[in-house]
């Protein structure tokens, strides 16, 4: 079933890639919201627990390193090593309400709001 979830998650993400403007490139720019929709997809199609939902989430990246167009794949690489454990962490218990931050401290604090909850 984890196979069937990571090849459905990676299908779509390459059919959205495709649609938008991006030629199946990566880059910095683009890694957040690509990481966001990989964590959309597999909440969507899988019922494991979180940690195989992780597993999910790394697998289809790493696919997606192998077979797309990196631009800057060395700031790429260091937002994946350093930070995607955390990010899909914090981005999870977003999707789920139960991360909360005051979002009255900042004109970023609202965007993230708006990033996170309003794009389901």
């Amino acid at each position: 079933m984890t196979m069937e979830v990571e090849n459905t998650v990676y299908t779509q993400l390459i059919q959205n890639l495709s649609d938008s403007s991006n030629n199946l490139t990566i880059n910095p720019s683009n890694i957040l919201p690509i990481t966001v929709n990989s964590i959309r997809l597999v909440e969507k199609y899988s019922n494991a627990e979180g940690s195989v939902k992780k597993q999910i989430v790394y697998n289809v990246l790493d696919k997606l390193m192998g077979n797309c167009n990196v631009n800057d794949k060395e700031n790429v690489l260091l937002f994946l090593s350093n930070t995607l454990t955390n990010f899909i962490d914090i981005t999870v218990s977003m999707m789920k309400g139960e991360y909360k931050f005051d979002y009255k401290m900042s004109k970023v604090g609202k965007k993230l709001k708006d990033f996170f909850l309003c794009r389901k």
